[in-house]
């Protein structure tokens, strides 16, 4: 069967073909682009980062970052080997190993959604629409594990009566991560080597202290294979997600409490990136990117995040940024808040009329917010950001009071000078 460490399970590009790799070829090889799911991507990409932080715990990072493909692999082959059957999928030593065994008995074994009540274990979901049992390779096996690690099914399972599962670590918040030219410079500008960590096959007991980076057991599973396919599996409660900061999150400190940047309800990841993230301490990781950037080149700022969903898959909001931590960049967050500054005087304005409240809001900004995001992302500099602001701004103003003049010309001319007034604040200038 699959081992996670030494058989390929990870689609990439390689010389212009589709193929599969192993984490040490992955680690070894430039020049290769991942080719993963959307589910997959983040948590494909901090297993490979695990692994590396665990093979140089304790090492100077920046050091690290440097050093050829060939010798990444090699330590982490030799950090390995004493517990590799740790990482095999039908081993009894598999880190995410559940206790006992999916029943074999009766057609429910192979459902999906199979009920469990009481705090039983569950049955891990399968793509929506997909028909039949569940029949998956063992590199898609790997692949939805570790999927299935990182994002919240949780709505799903409780509609099913089981309680008991923790949280993943990227359940709420948007993670960001550097994007470089390929994989290997992706994970080089990303690397965080700690001081020390503890492995989940480090002690046997499923409620032992969680490791803190990346790799998190917050579900243990118990697998049945049947002629090379994954065919069933159970899902049992692991430990708790730690409290520790996220590597791949912006948090902001707020009455001794960290919070972190999260996405909204309705909005998309550029309205919950953007306008915020000036406020937020960068991410671990889009600091450490730019300090690496003139050694390992330019990168882009990747950002993804779990929203709510009653689906069996979560469903995720990703984009592709500037690098907005970076000084080159980092206009783009100033004009991002002003435009949202902007939008807001448009929902005011809207409210102002009294013509159904939120509603009404929504109609004098939405066109402003949609348009808005690509001027802040294209503009060359914030001089010029500010203006083309500032033309959006006016523009759709306009477009909002025009077809209320007639009706209500005092209270048009009010807004207009009230809603100008307020941009000239926001941006300098004349508005």
């Amino acid at each position: 069967m699959l081992n996670l460490i030494r058989d390929p399970w990870i689609p990439v590009f390689k010389k212009g073909g589709l193929t599969e790799v192993s984490p040490l070829e992955a680690l070894a090889t430039p020049g290769l682009v991942p080719a993963l799911h959307p589910y997959e991507e983040l948590p494909v990409l901090r297993f490979l980062l695990f692994l590396l932080a665990w093979a140089f715990q304790g090492e100077d990072e920046e050091e690290v970052a440097l050093l050829p493909g060939e010798e990444l692999a090699l330590r982490v082959e030799e950090r390995t080997k004493d517990f590799l059957e740790a990482f095999g999928l039908d081993g009894d030593a598999f880190f995410l190993r559940g206790e006992g065994d999916v029943p074999w008995e009766g057609p429910e074994a192979l459902r999906p959604d199979w009920p469990s009540r009481g705090g039983e274990p569950a049955l891990l979901a399968r793509p929506r629409g997909t028909p039949g049992p569940l029949r998956l390779t063992p590199a898609e096996a790997a692949r939805a594990l570790l999927a299935h690690l990182a994002y919240d099914t949780q709505k799903l399972y409780n509609k099913l009566g089981v309680k008991s599962l923790p949280a993943s670590p990227l359940t709420q918040g948007v993670a960001f991560y550097a994007l470089g030219r390929d994989l290997a410079t992706t994970l080089r500008l990303n690397l965080a080597v700690p001081p020390r960590l503890e492995a989940p096959w480090e002690r046997p007991a499923p409620k032992a202290s969680p490791l803190g980076l990346y790799l998190h057991p917050g579900r243990r599973y118990a697998l049945r294979f049947a002629g090379g396919h994954l065919e069933a599996v159970r899902v049992y409660p692991g430990s708790p997600v730690p409290s520790l900061p996220d590597p791949m999150k912006a948090y902001r400190e707020e009455g001794g409490t960290l919070l972190e940047l999260r996405a909204r309800e309705g909005e998309s990841l550029g309205g919950a990136v953007l306008p915020r993230l000036a406020r937020y301490a960068p991410p671990q990781v889009a600091e450490k990117a730019a300090l690496r950037e003139d050694l390992l080149g330019p990168y882009a700022l990747r950002a993804v995040a779990q929203v709510a969903d009653q689906a069996r898959l979560v469903a995720l909001l990703s984009g592709t940024f500037p690098a907005l931590n970076s000084p080159r960049e980092r206009f783009r967050l100033h004009l991002a808040e002003a435009a949202w500054e902007l939008a807001e005087v448009l929902k005011g304005v809207g409210k102002g009329f009294g013509e159904g409240g939120d509603l009404e809001a929504g109609r004098a900004s939405g066109p402003f917010l949609f348009e808005v995001g690509r001027a802040v992302l294209e503009a060359e500099g914030e001089e010029e950001g500010r203006k083309t602001l500032l033309f959006l701004f006016l523009r759709h103003l306009e477009a909002y009071l025009a077809p209320r003049l007639k009706r209500r010309p005092r209270a048009v001319l009010e807004a207009e000078r009230w809603a100008k007034g307020r941009a000239k604040r926001i941006l300098g200038g004349e508005a």
